[in-house]
């Protein structure tokens, strides 16, 4: 066998797992408003990425003498390769609070005095995903009975591997929540003049 050209290799046998799924992303949002008290509760999770895929096993038996030429043109080129983990999913909360206030109310037995609390109040919990983890590479095997010859650069006789694909990226937590007002108001109690 007689090869000429860039990256032109004699035997090329390559296994390769696929890549896991990227989880998926997930969004909350709330609002905590209006004249009474009021707590909002949100809470977005990311979704986990998905494992990769193991490589398969990889043999190259070859009885039969080659010459390559040219850049990278590897005699034989023998490939396991596991894939890599996905991503996990970003956790994002958007929320608004109009925040607290504390107002001056006349009871309604009609005693002086009395105060009343108004809360609104916004939790938020932003959580991103899990990255999954990369598979393994499988056993390669190559038996070569004849002579391989190259010529070229970074031009292998025989190149085997066996690689392990990488874990994936954890997603981010975000919280784009917005809380405004804190204010105080005081309701005036009306003096009935007698004439």
């Amino acid at each position: 066998m007689s090869t000429k050209g860039d990256q032109a290799i004699g035997i090329a046998a390559y296994s390769i797992g696929g890549g896991g799924g990227a989880g998926g992303s997930s969004y909350a949002s709330g609002t905590a408003s209006g004249a009474k008290g009021n707590v909002s509760v949100n809470v977005a999770v990311g979704g986990k990425g998905g494992s990769g895929n193991a490589g398969g096993t990889v043999k190259v038996k070859n009885a039969g003498t080659i010459e390559t030429e040219g850049y990278a043109a590897h005699g034989i080129h023998a490939l396991s390769v596991g894939g890599g983990g996905g991503n996990g999913g970003a956790g994002t909360v958007a929320a608004s609070s109009s925040g607290i206030g504390i107002g001056k109310e006349k009871p309604k037995d009609g005693t002086p005095g009395g105060n009343k609390v108004q809360v609104k109040a916004v939790v938020d919990v932003g959580v991103g995903g899990d990255g999954a983890g990369g598979s393994n590479g499988e056993l390669v095997e190559v038996i070569n009975t004849k002579t391989v010859t190259t010529r070229g650069v970074e031009a292998r006789g025989v190149l085997a591997q066996s690689i392990g694909g990488g874990g994936g990226v954890g997603g981010g937590g975000n919280d784009a929540g917005c809380q405004y007002g804190a204010g105080q108001r005081q309701r005036r109690r009306e003096r009935r003049r007698r004439w």
